[in-house]
Order: C-alpha cells, then sequence, then structure tokens
C-alpha cells in the first residue's frame, strides 16, 4: 500500500490531526502486518506524552506525562507486542476469530463480555463491586472469609469472588469454576 493511497485513507476517516494520523496509520498497518497473535489479546489505554496543539490532548494528573493523546491499545499478552492502537475509538478487527480478552476494570462488564461473547471472541477481566449492570443481591455482595471463592454463572458468564487480602471479583467466558479449585495465597 503507497502512502498516497494511506493518506487518503486517513482524510476518508476524518482524523482531526493530518500528521499525527498518518503516522498512526502507517504504525498500526506495519505492527498488524508483522505479527500473529497467540490466542491471548489484553486490551488497555495508554498515554503518549505531547504537549503540542491538538483538539484532543488530554491531562491526566496521576499519569508520569501529564499531557498527552489516549491511546487505546491491543496487544498479544504473551509477547506484549502491539497489534493494533486508536485514539480515542476500542474498534478491533479481533472479532469472530476465537481470541480471549483480558481487560482491567476499565473495560469489564457484563454488557461487554456478552457482546465479545457474539462475536466469538472470549473475555477475562476484573470487575468493580458496584458496576451498573451486576445484579445486587448476588455474590457481588455475600461476605466471605479469607482465602474463600464463591461464584455464579449466567449462560456463558462466570463471575468469581474470592478474597485475599481484600475482595476480588473477577468477570469471565473463558473459564469455567469447580468447587474443588483451591486459592493460595
Amino acid at each position: 500500500m503507497t502512502i498516497e493511497l494511506m493518506y487518503t485513507e486517513m482524510k476518508l476517516a476524518m482524523i482531526p490531526c493530518t500528521k499525527f494520523g498518518l503516522i498512526l496509520i502507517i504504525s498500526v498497518k506495519v505492527f498488524s502486518s508483522s505479527f500473529i497473535p497467540y490466542g491471548n489479546l489484553t486490551v488497555d489505554e495508554g498515554v503518549c506524552g505531547f504537549r503540542g496543539r491538538i483538539i484532543f490532548r488530554v491531562y491526566m494528573k496521576n499519569k508520569p506525562k501529564k499531557y498527552g493523546i489516549t491511546l487505546f491499545v491491543v496487544a498479544d499478552s504473551c509477547t506484549g507486542y502491539m497489534l493494533k492502537m486508536e485514539a480515542y475509538t476500542g474498534k478491533a478487527d479481533y472479532f469472530d476469530k476465537g481470541y480471549t480478552e483480558y481487560m482491567d476494570r476499565y473495560y469489564s462488564s457484563p454488557v461487554v463480555f456478552d457482546y465479545l461473547w457474539q462475536r466469538k471472541t472470549k473475555a477475562v477481566g476484573t470487575c468493580m463491586p458496584n458496576r451498573k449492570e451486576l445484579p445486587k443481591n448476588t455474590i457481588v455482595r455475600k461476605k466471605i472469609n479469607k482465602q474463600e471463592m464463591v461464584y455464579m454463572r449466567r449462560k456463558h458468564l462466570l463471575c468469581i469472588k474470592w478474597k485475599c487480602t481484600i475482595d476480588v471479583l473477577v468477570l469471565s467466558t473463558a473459564h469455567q469454576a469447580r468447587t474443588t479449585d483451591e486459592i493460595k495465597a
């Protein structure tokens, strides 16, 4: 693919900043065509430090680079190889291929996991107990002791809660839970 064709694609995609958009499109094409992922993918966001004047620059006080561009990244979890990155959008073309995506609590919710399941993609991720889509009168509110685990299943979605030092809530469409499973501290 020539640079002129990519530049035309970028203009059609309406990327706000021409120079940044061109670099992003070229990088993503090279990254995704150079590597075939093993099967487990992770989705996360990051900030690329930038202090220039653009519309979509963000400020995050908890990050080492306070000003920058927010990028959403899809990477292979075995190698850490970045497959795709997008500024502000989370669209990915790794659906319907049987991959398992691992994500943090920012993305995890039953609604997202149901959507991924419909697209033949498994998902695993920690979840906040106050997430709107979680049923409140189930294991989310159940008190458990240290080293205990409780779980419940709704069709393909498994919700596991265990306690090491704090309560941890995990959603998964890729795992099974058995009463013989042991939790080690």
